[in-house]
């Protein structure tokens, strides 16, 4: 069985957002206070409340998976952005390709792989069922390993939360 972290976990999410909320909700009322007090200029709140907002997006879209094969010796650290991008119904490919082909800390992960590493990527997918898998080239075994790990963690946080992929974006 293929073993997931979360980096951030569901309640530091959740909290995210109830910090949010009630940030928001703190500057819609003094917005409403500066209002009834004939205080028109809110520009300064609405600045903040912007700010507090892409805050919070930023720490939840920099929250980061910890995934690990059935076998131990394969682990990754994916973004969630990664995930979300990677496990979703219909052609997953093109996706793949691009976390593999641009710059990122999970391209770098896969660039530093060596032979062993390779050949332990092999015996996994032969593990996990993939046919043909010696007579595939390495960067398709990377796009087979990071497929199946970006699917195992939607599955698994799925379960966390009940909830389908699109509720974290």
């Amino acid at each position: 069985m293929n073993t997931i972290q979360t980096q951030l976990s569901e309640n530091h999410y959740d909290t995210l957002m109830q910090i949010l909320d009630y940030a928001q909700e703190n500057i819609r009322m003094d917005m409403e206070s500066n209002r009834k007090h004939g205080d028109d200029d809110n520009e300064d709140l609405i600045e903040l409340s912007a700010q507090v907002e892409d805050l919070c997006k930023e720490l939840v879209s920099t929250r980061t998976y910890l995934w690990t094969s059935s076998m131990g010796d394969i682990e990754l650290e994916i973004p969630s952005d990664a995930v979300d991008e990677i496990a979703r119904p219909g052609q997953n490919l093109p996706a793949v390709q691009k976390w593999l082909s641009e710059p990122s800390y999970l391209k770098a992960q896969f660039d530093r792989w060596d032979e062993d590493d390779v050949q332990a990527a092999r015996e996994y997918l032969k593990e996990a069922g993939i046919e043909d898998v010696d007579a595939k080239r390495d960067n398709e075994v990377a796009e087979c390993v990071l497929w199946i790990a970006c699917h195992d963690i939607n599955d698994e946080r799925r379960t966390w939360t009940g909830e389908l992929t699109d509720a974290f974006s």
